[in-house]
């Protein structure tokens, strides 16, 4: 932890304590996702298509708005310091920052967002809010990067509503999870990626990952074969470029976002390796193919968009606030 809060540039913005933490894989936990849908379905709100262009202001009769990215300080995504996260040590990073508003005008939002980010926060540790009060009458909650800066959080007044860098908010990791959608998850984002291992025979292997990820593009990451399966070389690679490193497959080349987090329409990497240790058996005169267990994928490096990605037909993304 950093320590107190530095003075502040505003006088709109001040503290006003903290509370809460977050946790563990990349699921929505299904309260705080409620909570944003009621709030929306409450203030009327139309959501936007999930082919609407990124960068662009969709307009509603409702009140909801994708704003024009906002400009700032270059963010540094908190570290994830949990071992089994997918974005373990990952390295996620901008200055741009999405933005959207519901029953407020975005240039408004926009100018309240630029005083917030300018700041550190009171309380610097990796996935604790902060609570601020903004301009007239809006309580907000800030999310600190890893220099402690506000880059992400959403702000509330009555019906009107504003966040900023919604699709790469963080909450943290505690010191132990109940699992995927119980208490500690991380509410971030939906699974960052699918992955598909097909056995081709002869010791041969095909690995499909794509991303699922409501963040942005993938940029590198690393595969780690299931228990019993020892990868011996990697043959092909396309989508990205993939080799052999340590035992595990390496892979370094853009995997676009999907357009919507409800199809399959992220970018993949189709790869082919040899591995030992797949074999099949024979038991009773038929032949017995093992299956695996869990596999590994640590992302390494992605690159975020300004915008939030459906996730669903006429719905946002599934982040919590």
């Amino acid at each position: 932890m950093r320590g107190r809060c530095e003075q502040r540039t505003s006088s709109e913005v001040r503290s006003a304590g903290s509370i809460e933490s977050g946790s563990s894989r990349r699921r929505v936990p299904a309260r705080t996702t409620v909570l944003l849908l009621a709030f929306l379905i409450a203030a009327g709100a139309r959501l936007p298509e999930p082919n609407a262009q990124p960068g662009a202001s969709p307009q509603s009769e409702a009140g909801f708005q994708q704003c024009e990215p906002i400009s700032g300080p270059q963010w540094v995504f908190p570290p994830d310091s949990f071992s089994h996260s997918d974005l373990y040590g990952a390295s996620i990073t901008s200055d741009l920052y999405e933005s959207f508003v519901v029953n407020f005008g975005c240039s408004q939002a926009a100018a309240y967002i630029r005083q917030i980010i300018s700041q550190t926060l009171p309380i610097t540790t990796p996935g604790t809010p902060n609570k601020l009060l903004v301009g007239p009458g809006f309580s907000c909650i800030a999310y600190p990067d890893a220099n402690g800066k506000a880059y992400a959080g959403s702000c509330i007044s009555g019906s009107a509503k504003f966040d900023w860098n919604y699709n790469v908010m963080w909450h943290g990791v505690p010191s132990s999870s109940s699992g995927e959608g119980g208490i500690g998850v991380e509410p971030m984002a939906t699974i960052e990626y699918t992955t598909t291992l097909r056995p081709l025979g002869g010791g041969r292997y095909e690995l499909v990952v794509q991303n699922s990820s409501a963040i942005g593009a993938i940029d590198s990451f690393t595969w780690s074969a299931p228990p019993g399966l020892t990868i011996t070389a990697v043959t092909s690679s396309n989508g990205a470029k993939c080799s052999l490193q340590g035992g595990s497959i390496s892979c370094r080349g853009a995997l676009r976002p999907p357009q919507c987090l409800c199809t399959g329409s992220g970018g993949a990497v189709e790869i082919d390796f040899t591995a030992t240790g797949g074999a099949s058996t024979e038991a009773d005169g038929h032949t017995v193919i093992h299956g695996f267990g869990w596999s590994y994928l640590r992302i390494e490096q992605m690159t975020p968009v300004p915008y939030l990605i459906p996730d669903a037909p006429q719905t946002p993304t599934k982040k919590s606030v």
